[in-house]
């Protein structure tokens, strides 16, 4: 063991000391005043520690704080930096013998073995630095540079005390920014004029010094001195941000849109999904296109175009999907909008597509037909993908190369989607057209497709709620007890429950266990994998009292029999096919919806046990990261063991909180720019006019919902107001009055689901979570799609 002065480490030793304590160093000999200190090298025995406490005692420090300082620890690239301990306010015998001791045990931390060796970094020497403990009125980090954006600006972050509640979250830190050029050194906040000159000072007399940008910690004793903490390079310079994985196209004269997409995959979604669901679903577009004879080859089509993501959040852009109008007989712009948003967009596309001869959009009509009428392969072949797909276990690699290579039937399955998706939207769409030709409402159009639509039996997503209140009811009869049962008392009586639960359970897991909200996502995990979350969902029905509610009067062929009376001839019989096709539609494309999520999930799985086994090597520091990152650079860590990985997964993840806080419009003409949430919307107009979905009137208290937390809080008879309509919500539909979304077409799965339970719905109100508030009276008109805010609540 050797023990230096930190001003005065001999430069034989410099490369020995690691990097909290060179960085000491130099700031000493560059006349920087840090707190009076030593580092010990090479401690090991019992005597080092014997005789590092018997230094410590003769040094004349006092309270002292005792920090890590190992070999690879604070450089320029990134490393184990923050995972070893440090010791505050230490002052007794017995605690700098713990303080020492923790240090050291924390080289040898498991997490930290596993990742040197993963990583194949060799052992890493553990130095200790021992410093006089500064009494700080004020504490904090200065930076040379700006480490979110990289302006080349001074940023300074104060707290007052110690630092570590800065380090730690517990106090929020007042910041200021100083442009270098053109400091101000009078700002408001804990700081006074002095202080904050000369943190800028340091920090650019220190960069000179280091030759690149720098992070320093300070802090401020009683006698306003400047105590020059710890310095280390910047390196968050190319760190994530929020739009880092922006899709990167021209998208200047482009139309899009967060309809469907937004509904399929709402919110902010990870890495790891859009670099495979969200490539799938791309895929499935793209190949749709080459299949009807626009293009010869998927290559011409542009990957993550179709379906780009902006900070985050998905997006239809329209460019490609608009070009259909200009290829296929038939097809209308107004045909393309009505299926992906449910409503005419009233803004235009530039775009300089070539239009098709006549001959040429005939054979790809042709083809176009072929397309959709190819429905019912397209789901028995969905059928025979799910039983392909099957996952190597063996080891890391393994895992990874198996889960690519089954990457292939993903796509394959959204193709299939996408096929029986087409045919139940041109169908809904033929329909609205021959309506349109007689009625000039559209809101009366919308309602008659809608009616028509109604009670249609075998759709997967309403067996979902059928399946719930199937539960909650045998449970009841068990037990009346159940309804004041919270989620984990409910997952132990299910546990003890007769065989009558047991078996609606079992029917529930076997049919739905792999749906859940947000479904697909690769990080939200289905109901069979999260059983307290699934009981929330039955407390929720059986509190509610959300078992009788069930639709009994039928009115389906009632409904049609009015649609189709005005009409004879071709005309009646061509509206009658499609009406029939609309609802074949319909059943099927929620089949082929719930068959493509089981596929997903069974990646899902797959993930999750790389995730275990990557955690377990010491790759990743916890399993949640996995999904932080792409697949590919999953790959680059896993073959090429690249830890830059490890801190990128760890701020993407960081960052998501940031993007989930991000609202949109829901249509633009290029790129799309989060909404600036701090204006204020005009809430003067009560009445505001969107889509109706279900048919019905209801007035009631509103509920806005932004997460599943918030659904948990619905009250029976209150009216759920959300952005969009989600499979999650299904169990909340037996309980509620009505709904309201910002998104949605009379295809949704919520349409759907809310028809059946003559829920009234109306969507396509602009900012309605914004416009309005919970406790708001609202009356909702699912014939004419309007909702009216009767009373609003004091804010």
């Amino acid at each position: 063991m050797n023990i230096y002065w930190l001003d005065s480490i001999p430069e034989n030793q410099l490369s020995r000391v690691g990097g909290k304590a060179l960085g000491l160093y130099k700031l000493s000999k560059a006349r920087f005043k840090g707190a009076k200190g030593f580092v010990a090298t090479d401690v090991k025995t019992d005597i080092d520690i014997k005789e590092l406490m018997t230094f410590w005692q003769s040094s004349g420090l006092k309270k002292v704080a005792v920090r890590s300082s190992a070999t690879l620890e604070d450089g320029i690239d990134f490393s184990s930096a923050g995972q070893y301990e440090s010791y505050l306010n230490v002052d007794t015998k017995s605690a700098f013998l713990n303080a020492v001791k923790g240090c050291l045990a924390s080289l040898n931390k498991p997490t930290i073995a596993k990742y040197r060796a993963f990583f194949t970094q060799g052992q890493s020497d553990m130095n200790l630095i021992v410093q006089e403990m500064v009494d700080a009125k004020y504490a904090g980090v200065v930076f040379s540079m700006n480490p979110l954006t990289g302006e080349p600006n001074i940023v300074i972050e104060a707290v007052d005390g110690l630092g570590n509640t800065l380090v730690d979250g517990t106090k929020q830190a007042k910041s200021y920014v100083l442009n270098r050029k053109a400091p101000i050194y009078d700002q408001a906040g804990l700081l006074h004029r002095e202080h904050i000159k000369a943190l800028y000072q340091g920090a650019m007399s220190v960069e000179k010094t280091w030759q690149m940008p720098m992070d320093l910690e300070w802090a401020i004793n009683q006698d306003n001195e400047i105590i020059w903490l710890q310095a280390r390079p910047i390196t968050t310079l190319n760190d994530p941000t929020i739009g880092e994985l922006n899709t990167n196209f021209n998208v200047e004269y482009d139309v899009i849109t967060n309809h469907n997409v937004g509904e399929m995959l709402p919110g902010a979604i990870t890495p790891l999904t859009i670099s495979t669901v969200v490539y799938a679903i791309d895929y499935g577009l793209r190949e749709m296109l080459v299949r009807i004879g626009m293009y010869k080859d998927l290559a011409e089509i542009p990957e993550a175009l179709l379906i780009s993501h902006y900070y985050g959040h998905l997006f239809f852009n329209m460019r490609y999907l608009y070009r259909l109008s200009k290829a296929v007989l038939g097809v209308k712009k107004e045909n393309v909008d009505l299926g992906i948003c449910g409503k005419v967009l009233t803004v235009e596309q530039k775009d300089d597509f070539p239009e098709k001869g006549k001959l040429s959009k005939a054979i790809n009509g042709i083809r176009y037909a072929r397309y959709m009428m190819s429905r019912n392969k397209a789901r028995r072949h969905i059928e025979r993908i799910s039983k392909k797909v099957v996952f190597d276990y063996s080891n890391i690699e393994n895992l990874y190369r198996s889960i690519t290579d089954n990457m292939k039937y993903l796509n394959q399955t959204l193709s299939d989607h996408y096929i029986t998706s087409a045919h139940s939207g041109a169908m809904s769409t033929a329909i609205y057209y021959i309506l349109s030709d007689d009625i000039e409402d559209e809101a009366v159009i919308k309602a008659k497709l809608t009616s028509v639509l109604e009670d249609i039996d075998d759709i997967e997503s309403v067996d979902i709620l059928k399946s719930l209140r199937k539960i909650t009811k045998a449970m009841v009869e068990d037990d009346p007890n159940v309804i004041k049962m919270d989620a984990g008392a409910l997952l132990d009586y299910s546990k003890k429950a007769p065989r009558s639960v047991k078996d609606a359970l079992n029917e529930f897991i076997t049919k739905h266990g792999h749906r859940s909200i947000r479904e697909s996502e690769l990080r939200n995990v289905g109901w069979k994998d999260d059983e307290l979350g699934l009981m929330a969902y039955l407390q929720s029905i059986l509190q509610m009292k959300g078992i009788e509610k069930e639709k009994i009067e039928k009115t389906a062929e009632q409904n049609i029999a009015a649609v189709l009376l005005p009409y004879k001839g071709l005309k009646r019989q061509a509206l009658k096919y499609l009406i029939k096709e609309a609802r074949n539609g319909c059943r099927n494309r929620e089949f082929s919806k719930s068959r493509m999520i089981l596929i997903v999930d069974y990646f899902k799985t797959a993930y999750r046990q790389l995730a275990n086994m990557l955690v377990d090597k010491g790759a990743l520091p916890e399993t949640d990261l996995i999904y932080f990152l792409t697949h590919r650079e999953l790959g680059n860590l896993i073959f090429h063991k690249d830890p830059i990985y490890v801190k990128k997964s760890a701020i993407r993840k960081r960052l998501l909180k940031e993007q989930e806080g991000l609202r949109f419009d829901h249509v633009y003409v290029g790129k799309p720019e989060p909404i600036d949430m701090t204006q204020t919307l005009d809430k003067t107009n009560t009445q505001l006019y969107g889509t109706p979905l279900s048919r019905g009137k209801v007035v009631g208290t509103a509920r806005v919902i932004e997460s599943s937390e918030d659904a948990r809080h619905l009250k029976p008879g209150e009216i759920m107001v959300a952005s969009y309509t989600d499979i999650g919500w299904s169990p909340y539909y037996a309980v509620i009055g009505g709904l309201v979304t910002e998104v949605g077409s009379a295809l949704s799965h919520g349409a759907v689901v809310a028809r059946e339970y003559a829920l009234p719905t109306v969507s396509n109100i602009e900012f309605a979570t914004r416009k309005i508030q919970t406790g708001d009276k609202l009356s909702i008109d699912g014939e004419n799609g309007t909702v009216t805010i009767i009373e609003t609540v004091e804010v």
